[in-house]
């Protein structure tokens, strides 16, 4: 867990189900608040949202 510049606690993980990396960015004082972004294989270099 990580503490932002505004005080707001967010938590990151890498989930891999074997086909499909994406890196999930929640805000833990907040139920419902977070981000995913799927993550290319390879260069490593872009991160594409997810719906």
């Amino acid at each position: 867990m990580t503490t932002t510049t505004d005080e707001t606690t967010v938590m990151s993980s890498i989930d891999d189900d074997g086909t499909t990396r994406r890196l999930v960015i929640a805000d833990v004082d907040r139920d419902g608040a977070w981000i995913a972004m799927q993550l290319d294989g390879g260069d490593g270099g872009r991160a594409t949202p997810l719906p």
